[in-house]
C-alpha cells in the first residue's frame, strides 16, 4: 500500500484559515495551540509547502489523518497471523 499526499493539496472546496493561530487554538486549544502555533511560525514560508497557514490546511486535511491510517492499517490485527 501506498499513501500519501502533495504539496498544496486541500479538501475540496476548503481554503485555508484567514488567521493561524485562531485556527489552531480553536482546534486544539490555547495550550497546545501555542506550541503548534510556535512551531509553523518558525518554520516559515517554505517555497515548496507554502505559508504556515497553507502548510497548517495540508497537515490537518491530509497529512495527519494519512499518517494514522498508515499506522492503523500496520498495527497488528488479533487472531491474524502472517
Amino acid at each position: 500500500m501506498m499513501v500519501g499526499n502533495v504539496a498544496h493539496e486541500w479538501v475540496p472546496g476548503s481554503r485555508p484559515p484567514a488567521d493561524l493561530k485562531t485556527a489552531i487554538e480553536n482546534t486544539y486549544g490555547v495550550e497546545i495551540g501555542k506550541r503548534a502555533v510556535s512551531l509553523y511560525q518558525e518554520s516559515g514560508t517554505i517555497a515548496i509547502y507554502g505559508s504556515p497557514v497553507e502548510q497548517w490546511a495540508e497537515d490537518v486535511g491530509f497529512r495527519c489523518p494519512t499518517v494514522a491510517q498508515l499506522i492503523w492499517h500496520s498495527a497488528p490485527k488479533p487472531g491474524v497471523r502472517i
